[in-house]
């Protein structure tokens, strides 16, 4: 079984909450295992913001994640930001972006079985160089299709 990989979004927004929240609701969603590219330090703050118990594991490699996500939340990567809802910045949107590409290169090298973004601030990504109308454009070009042969899910 392939774990999902999972983009932060901004860190000024609601993903790291969300993602954290899913993690700590797991069990009770039946949620497959999941990892999360980037932002380690930002999950763990946000955890503790939102009282979640949510050990956050560094993973060097997604098949680890299926290992360990009942224990803590499987997280690739270092790169990091600090959290800081409601306050949109480069930095955090440079590390969206980076969460983002990484998220979707893990996909298409066969490592995760799908992608689960969280959002993001499309202003705030356009300052960083993000040069498509949204994520699902992005990654429509990571894979090679053309804008129409997308479609964007929210649930």
């Amino acid at each position: 079984m392939l774990p999902l990989a999972v983009s932060l979004g901004d860190p000024a927004g609601i993903g790291p909450e969300i993602i954290v929240e899913s993690w700590a609701r797991r069990r009770e969603k039946g949620l497959a295992p999941f990892f999360v590219t980037g932002g380690p330090g930002l999950l763990e703050q946000a955890s503790a913001a939102r009282g979640i118990e949510c050990p956050i594991l560094r993973i060097d490699d997604p098949a680890k994640a299926v290992e360990c996500f009942d224990k803590g939340l499987p997280v690739l990567g270092q790169d990091d930001a600090s959290y800081r809802p409601g306050t949109p910045d480069d930095a955090g949107a440079a590390l969206a972006l980076g969460s983002l590409a990484e998220a979707v290169r893990m996909a298409l090298l066969g490592k995760a079985s799908g992608v689960v973004t969280a959002p993001v601030a499309k202003a705030q990504l356009a300052r960083v160089g993000f040069e498509f109308p949204g994520q699902t454009e992005f990654l429509a070009a990571a894979c090679g299709l053309g804008p129409d042969e997308v479609v964007m899910m929210l649930a």
